[in-house]
């Protein structure tokens, strides 16, 4: 067991200013009184075998960040509202509402006190329904939340419950999979370009802890885009509806290349979700699957896709894993033998695909804790199980690992809540595969280029369009969470873009045309 000595301080600021958008900086923090709340956290060893890999623990708090923040007229004025936490050698902080409802025009910032990492801005699009919410991770230890509202914005709730601590070592995510591991844009994953975006980081809430889990978008045979997510039942069983309204679910969270880079890549955060379907209770009496439900819209923007499935219960002969180890980026582990009929600690025979990992041009990808919940794909793409847990570790690369089969999941038991055909098959057509679908019918085209300038940048940017390949372009941005804020009709050439309506914080652009669209780009406006 480790301990850690930690002092989560909470610190209040009400700023009254008038504001606009070109100056979000406000208050003067020395004149904050801290309340310092002093707790010894014991964290358990990181474990496997069916359990999720904690990546931390919640520290119960009741703030109220819309509470005091004083009237001031005028037509560009707000209220703004700040609240600074610390917990002094932690690895990252995430906040949890018991209830976050923003009226339009609303919006919170969290950043860390240099303001040189920005989550958000969050608005009404990102928990359109109010109630439980979280914000995703901040890499550091101590944080600022900054609330902006309208003067006439007298409804909107932003109640804090829980702060979660991450744990400063390998389970704080970015950086921490061990270093055997592939990542999923160097050659191995040449042939998993479009399967990968299928793959979500989670992290999940369960009563007074945080988990690191793996998950992937699963298609059904209606086609219709049903954001479900397919993980590991010893991810969610003890998670109730209002921690699962506040599991983050992280898409496109990879390095572009194959080494692994200096800085965090950019990632695309969703909140929320409903329990569909699930395995009976503990893994050691089924195959160890979780179905949910996304609460958010999945965005446009993310290139999402759905990936398909195979129920027939053939061993496959050879195929991949992709998966966030750790927490971390994106990894693919590759196998090339066939996979074998087994079970998992007790289950009925049958329940499990067991499977041995190969070394591999770029490295010995293995699974380790936060792979659970990940997809096993066979040599087609089509998802045969997700993992339940196993042996292999960057130090034991011989050892095998064991993936709930889909064809055990689907009808072995006749409740509709604990099975997947009910659900991945509504129709009842009796079909034993299933190939996968793109969340958006426009592909990226590779003609649609553009080029950001200056960036980051304040109050406006230059995007500039070559000529011959953008039909009746507009530039869109988009927050992170996949929220449209702007859109800008722009011809071929030098376009400026006015940015003056835009809170700080990091934002998604792209020029979508009759042709299609380009590829994203970030836009960080400070």
């Amino acid at each position: 067991m480790k301990h850690f000595q930690l002092f989560l301080i909470l610190t209040g600021l009400v700023a009254s200013h008038s504001l606009t958008a070109q100056n979000r900086t406000t208050g003067n923090w020395a004149d904050a009184n801290p309340q310092i709340i002093q707790q010894t956290l014991t964290l358990p060893e990181e474990g496997r075998n069916g359990k999720p890999l904690q990546a931390g623990m919640l520290e119960p708090v009741s703030v109220d960040l819309c509470a005091d923040a004083l009237r001031i007229e005028g037509p560009v004025s707000e209220r703004v509202t700040r609240w600074s936490f610390a917990a002094p050698g932690i690895g990252g902080l995430t906040v949890y509402y018991d209830d976050l409802t923003l009226e339009p025009g609303a919006e919170l910032l969290m950043t860390n006190p240099s303001r040189t990492i920005v989550r958000g801005p969050y608005t009404r699009n990102d928990n359109p329904q109010g109630g439980a919410f979280a914000t995703g991770i901040l890499d550091d230890d101590s944080l600022v939340l900054e609330l902006h509202r309208p003067l006439n914005d007298i409804t909107s709730t932003c109640n804090i419950s829980s702060v979660s601590l991450i744990k400063p070592e390998n389970a704080k995510g970015f950086g921490g999979a061990g270093d055997c591991e592939v990542n999923i844009n160097c050659s191995e994953g040449t042939n998993w370009q479009t399967y990968k975006q299928g793959i979500v980081r989670i992290l999940v809430k369960s009563g007074a802890s945080s988990y690191w889990c793996t998950g992937t978008l699963i298609n059904n045979t209606r086609n219709d885009k049903t954001p479900y997510v397919l993980t590991a039942n010893h991810c969610g069983e003890d998670a109730s509806t209002t921690d699962l309204n506040q599991w983050i679910f992280t898409l496109n969270y990879e390095t572009t290349g194959c080494p692994n880079p200096l800085l965090e890549p950019l990632r695309t955060d969703m909140t929320g979700a409903e329990s569909i379907a699930h395995s009976i209770e503990t893994s050691n009496k089924g195959s160890d699957f979780y179905l949910v439900k996304l609460k958010q819209t999945i965005p446009v923007l993310s290139n999402a896709w759905f990936n398909g499935w195979n129920r027939e219960n053939i061993a496959s002969t050879s195929g991949v894993t992709i998966h966030h180890p750790q927490g971390d980026i994106k990894k693919i582990s590759t196998y090339t033998t066939t996979l074998i009929n087994s079970n998992w600690n007790g289950s009925p025979m049958g329940t499990h695909w067991e499977v041995f990992w190969v070394q591999t041009t770029n490295g010995f990808g293995v699974t380790e804790g936060g792979s659970s919940g990940s997809p096993l794909f066979d040599a087609d793409g089509l998802v045969l199980g997700s993992l339940t847990g196993g042996q292999s570790s960057c130090t034991t690369t011989g050892q095998s690992d064991a993936y709930g089969k889909i064809s055990y999941s689907w009808n072995t038991n006749i409740n509709p809540g604990s099975q997947l055909a009910a659900w991945l098959d509504p129709d009842n057509t009796g079909a034993l595969k299933l190939n996968g679908l793109p969340l958006a019918t426009s592909e990226i085209d590779a003609r649609v280029q553009i080029n950001i300038w200056p960036n980051p940048t304040r109050d406006y940017c230059q995007v500039y369009i070559p000529a011959g390949t953008n039909k009746n372009a507009a530039i869109n941005v988009y927050t992170t969470s996949g929220s449209r804020v702007q859109t800008t009709n722009v011809q071929e050439g030098l376009n400026t873009i006015s940015l003056i309506n835009l809170s700080e914080g990091i934002y998604i652009i792209l020029v979508e045309s009759e042709s299609g669209k380009s590829k994203p780009e970030r836009l960080i406006v400070y």
